[in-house]
């Protein structure tokens, strides 16, 4: 398998799955045949193409990744409702042993990242009715926005969650005002001012201003061009694409107890992507200041664990989670 050589973040503008991009054609005839299809559908069009097959991509993938994702190519004309997510209706029941299954992996893929915390400055906690200073406008099947957030989890960091999946009605016009460009992730920080894109920079100053002088985990920033896109190609079409039937905005955020790399957690952060809705996370990987918290709201240390202020339901199992979003947030149910 040939790996780009990618120098910045390329989740960027209207390009979910950047990191597809990646990959050589050579090394995706091992991935699963719904990851091939959502990788013809990146190249076929589906996110502004279509690309031409480029002179010599194996020998220099980093080249064509860059022009493929970052060029100026000209805007489709806007249409009334987002095109459907490559993983199916998200909605509907599913192959419970093959989302267990396909999200375990990608949590093995991103050990030991994203699941201990390594330090807890005991600051920038918070829940739904006290807000923590950070807010990250990503998109869960970013590999770039996942550095991030698993480096809050080591940090022990809650922060607002702003999900911008393609297609979005509301979070991603927000990123375009706040600093002028539609590139993920941006960190703002207001207990500092602090406005920024770029993974490496927002980590990098995550660890400086929270993280009690120590330094990123080995690897952390440097393994999400080899493994980073694993949970991405193995959750091919989830975490990425605003659901057609999305649309309800709740009055207070909710709050979701989770880490990084749990397995679990990550299909309901994918559903919360693909209702765009607004949350405040609640990291807490193993060793985190908040588990007591979490252990008095829920009675057990488990995650994920959701939380709505706006009807009263809190549950901390992933399917039941799963069923009530998709029938309160959706238009029409």
């Amino acid at each position: 398998m040939v790996v780009a050589q990618v120098d910045r973040d390329v989740c960027v503008r209207s390009s979910p799955t950047a990191a597809f991009f990646l990959v050589s054609r050579r090394g995706v005839d091992e991935a699963t045949n719904h990851s091939w299809i959502a990788l013809e559908h990146v190249r076929g069009g589906g996110l502004g193409g279509p690309f031409p097959e480029p002179d010599g991509l194996t020998a220099r993938p980093h080249v064509w990744a860059q022009q493929a994702v970052c060029a100026n190519r000209p805007k489709r004309p806007i249409q009334n409702s987002p095109p459907p997510t490559t993983g199916g209706d998200p909605s509907q029941e599913r192959n419970d042993v093959v989302e267990v299954t396909t999200s375990s992996i990608s949590s093995l893929a991103r050990l030991p990242w994203g699941s201990k915390v390594a330090t807890s400055s005991g600051e920038n906690t918070g829940s739904a009715t006290s807000a923590p200073t950070l807010q990250l406008y990503e998109f869960e099947a970013c590999p770039f926005c996942r550095r991030v957030r698993e480096a809050m989890t080591e940090l022990d960091l809650s922060a607002e969650v702003y999900p911008c999946p393609k297609g979005s009605r509301r979070h991603r016009e927000m990123v375009k005002k706040i600093g002028g460009k539609e590139q993920f992730p941006l960190l703002v920080d207001a207990s500092t001012g602090v406005t920024m894109y770029e993974s490496g920079d927002i980590v990098n100053y995550l660890f400086r201003q929270y993280g009690q002088g120590r330094s990123p985990s080995s690897g952390l920033l440097e393994s999400t061009i080899f493994t980073g896109w694993v949970p991405t190609l193995l959750r091919a079409g989830r975490g990425m694409t605003l659901w057609n039937k999305a649309g309800v905005v709740p009055a207070e955020k909710l709050e979701l107890f989770s880490y990084e790399n749990n397995s679990y957690a990550r299909i309901v952060r994918e559903a919360l992507c693909e209702l765009e809705l607004p949350y405040v996370l609640q990291n807490v990987g193993e060793g985190s200041s908040k588990m007591d918290a979490l252990l008095r709201i829920s009675g057990s240390e488990q995650v994920p664990y959701l939380i709505d202020l706006n009807t009263g339901f809190q549950s901390g199992d992933y399917k039941k989670i799963l069923s009530y979003l998709f029938q309160q947030y959706s238009i029409g149910s």
